[in-house]
């Protein structure tokens, strides 16, 4: 855990030595009251505790016991409506009145969306033209039977979840870059959350979806492996991962609901995004970037706790802080602890916060409202003056907690990466969050599905790539079902239609016969310009094209004469016709 290191931000409060209303002390040992916090989260005075302490599936678990039913109940008739609804619009609106545009249905969305599952299945990175192309070396059969490359990319052209009608223009005061994903945010967010309550530990962090080009929005998160693309702030389950709420940075469009104007731009986006889980008890687990004296404050008036490391440049009392200098003094493994009491202007009650500062590789501070900073447990870290360069020092039992609870946002991103729905060349950027937002779906899916079974049961075991299997054999099984073999034809020597024109090759080898021995040997073979006769006929087992029988008998004469002159022009034109043939087409 390395809390100090990579760009730090700037703090958004002032940090005097000694502010009004704050005290400090040693030895905080959890909450100032009479009960434990285990006591507090357990107790169903109020309605928003009772359904707090119903945490986990919010429906019967036959109804999401298999991947397709678990799908279904994120990804709902609601959803696929709202997709089909405006992907329609949008077709009909940019059709160029040339009747290109066949509106798609349901079904016919659900395959699409099982090519693209199959292509992230296969890691595939390419453009769509390689999936549905000719050369085996690159084609996907599955897809190609699935549906046509060219209604693939139509689709994907036309694919919009916003009401084009009543989008706000860009300059306008209304306008907002969240509109174009908007609605489907919260549509599938909303359902996310009533099919699964999220337990007693929240995990609040940012990710981020790769996208390039003139994005106004667009940051910059070295600490992330995409490097550039859109910020998302989310807030998931600790425990599952499961995806409870999703904010869009959206630069200076950006903003939080009505009243938070007071708080830092990072505590607005904390309380906004936990507000509907007031008077809960749970825990709030989030990083340096968003933990404050001032935000941990009131999510205690809300009814919640924190936990999270904190800029040591945030604390308002020196002395709960922990210098790089005085922790190389003490050793690696020194813990300081410390009290922050204030009292609450609104009901005049005393609360204390407890810092802890813990020295490993770099001091690291924590924050909680809610935990025991007393407790002490022993870890390994490397060091290369130790024997066998493994060492053992203290460390509280709060840091161990804060790690275990902290990366419910990075497990999702980890998910959802693993096989991320990805179409190469996009240019819009909201199609890059459609993806996001359906395999977020995909993700919460599976934790229903495991949800579902007790524990020891080997189904809760499905990682996320046989879940997608079981998907994507359901979408496309009409294209996985083996053809039956056709009865292959026995060719036969009769006269078929060409499909063109072509030159008659026992009419070519009589001309060239007769110019060679300067002689009419047949007559009729040429046309009134001497070249020979085109015909629109040929053989369908030679293959070789002849005159019909309305015109000479060139037909009969190459299968059926007997006398060794007709013979030898019957070997003699197959064997040009094969050879020749195709530079008089």
């Amino acid at each position: 855990m390395d809390d100090d290191s990579g760009d730090e931000p700037e703090p958004e409060h002032d940090t005097p030595n000694e502010p009004d209303g704050w005290d400090v002390g040693v030895g905080w040992d959890g909450l100032d009251t009479k009960e434990s916090f285990d006591d507090a989260f357990a107790r169903p005075s109020t309605r928003s505790q009772r359904r707090q302490n119903s945490a986990g599936l919010q429906l019967h678990p036959d109804s999401v016991n298999t991947p397709m039913k678990a799908f279904n109940k994120i990804f709902h008739g609601k959803l696929a409506d709202l997709i089909v609804k405006y992907t329609n619009q949008y077709g009909r609106a940019h059709d160029d009145d040339r009747g290109r545009w066949r509106d798609i249905d349901k079904k016919e969305l659900y395959t699409w969306l099982g090519v693209l599952s199959l292509a992230a299945l296969r890691r595939r990175r390419d453009a769509p033209a390689f999936w549905f192309s000719n050369n085996p070396l690159y084609a996907l059969p599955v897809a190609k039977r699935a549906m046509s490359g060219r209604r693939f990319l139509q689709i994907l052209r036309a694919l919009h979840v916003c009401d084009l009608e009543r989008q706000p223009q860009r300059g306008t005061p209304e306008y907002t870059p969240e509109y174009k994903i908007a609605e489907f945010f919260e549509t599938l967010l909303a359902r996310s959350r009533e099919l699964f309550e999220p337990g007693r530990h929240l995990s609040l962090d940012e990710s981020l979806v790769r996208a390039f080009g003139r994005i106004s929005f667009k940051v910059r998160v070295v600490t992330k492996s995409a490097r550039y693309g859109i910020k998302l702030y989310v807030l998931t389950d600790a425990e599952t991962s499961y995806v409870a709420d999703v904010q869009m940075y959206a630069g200076k469009h950006h903003s939080h609901a009505n009243g938070l104007e007071s708080f830092g731009k990072t505590a607005q986006v904390v309380l906004s995004m936990v507000d509907r889980y007031r008077d809960t008890h749970r825990t709030v687990y989030t990083d340096r970037y968003y933990t404050s004296q001032d935000l941990a404050q009131e999510m205690l008036r809300r009814g919640l706790y924190m936990t999270g490391t904190i800029d040591s440049r945030r604390i308002k009392c020196a002395a709960a802080r922990l210098t790089k200098k005085v922790g190389k003094q003490r050793g690696r493994g020194f813990i300081q602890r410390s009290t922050l009491t204030y009292t609450d202007n609104e009901t005049k009650k005393q609360h204390k916060l407890g810092v802890v500062a813990w020295m490993d590789s770099k001091p690291v501070h924590l924050l909680t409202s809610a935990g025991n900073t007393t407790a002490v447990e022993s870890c390994r870290r490397r060091s290369k003056s130790a024997p066998g360069g493994v060492i053992e020092i203290d460390r509280p039992v709060l840091v161990a907690e804060y790690n275990k609870h902290m990366g419910g946002v990075d497990v999702a991103d980890a998910r959802r990466m693993h096989l991320e729905t990805r179409v190469h060349g996009l240019r819009r950027w909201w199609i890059r969050l459609f993806f996001y937002g359906f395999d977020v779906a995909l993700g919460n899916a599976l934790v229903l599905y495991r949800e579902s079974f007790a524990e020891g049961d080997k189904r809760r075991d499905m990682n996320l790539r046989q879940f997608r299997e079981a998907l994507v054999k359901e979408w496309l099984k009409d294209a996985l079902v083996p053809r039956a073999p056709t009865e292959v034809r026995q060719l036969q020597h009769i006269r078929v239609p060409l499909g063109g024109q072509m030159r008659c090759a026992v009419c070519a080898y009589w001309v060239s016969l007769n110019k060679r021995e300067k002689s009419n040997i047949r007559s009729g073979c040429t046309s009134s310009t001497g070249e020979p006769w085109r015909t629109t006929y040929k053989c369908e087992a030679c293959d070789i094209p002849v005159c019909g029988p309305k015109h000479r008998d060139c037909f009969k004469l190459l299968h059926e004469s007997k006398s060794a002159t007709e013979l030898y022009v019957r070997e003699a034109a197959v064997r040009r016709a094969k050879t020749n043939c195709t530079a008089h087409r």
